[in-house]
Formats: structure tokens, C-alpha cells, sequence
């Protein structure tokens, strides 16, 4: 992994991390 993805994963790890797992939630409720 890169530098630039590793700042990237970071930077979305801490704005996103609510949406992320609200877009999880999502997702696998859709699949059901």
C-alpha cells in the first residue's frame, strides 16, 4: 500500500467512518 492511500484511507477512516457503516447497513439490508 502506498503512502497516498494510506493518507486517503486515514483522512476517510476519520470523516466517513459513520457513513461508511451507515452505507454498510444499507447495502446488506438491500441484499436481504
Amino acid at each position: 500500500m502506498s503512502v497516498d492511500e494510506r493518507k486517503r484511507k486515514k483522512f476517510l477512516d476519520r470523516k466517513g467512518r459513520k457513513n461508511y457503516e451507515k452505507e454498510c447497513k444499507e447495502v446488506s439490508s438491500d441484499s436481504t
